[in-house]
């Protein structure tokens, strides 16, 4: 009776070591996953900041233009009295 007890308990002991080589295993593959998207959310962040900044420069440069034409047409106008 001792042996089989003795048996079970081995037995026991050793799927909770592959239980808890398999949890390990999982718990690295997620922290290299959760690292991953760390990094792509840097890299979007950084994207977004970028395209943020040409689109201010585009529209800064749109009201240069607006201006221009306002100022222009102005011209004409005193020009054709």
């Amino acid at each position: 009776m001792r042996l089989l007890k003795r048996l079970a308990e081995n037995i026991l002991m050793e799927d909770l070591r592959r239980l808890y080589k398999h949890i390990d295993k999982s718990i690295e593959l997620h922290e290299l996953e959760l690292r991953k998207l760390g990094e792509l959310i840097k890299s979007l962040k950084a994207e977004n900041d970028q395209l943020k900044l040409e689109n201010t420069k585009l529209e800064t440069e749109l009201r240069a233009i607006k201006q221009e034409r306002i100022f222009s047409k102005r011209k004409k106008k005193s020009k054709r009295k």
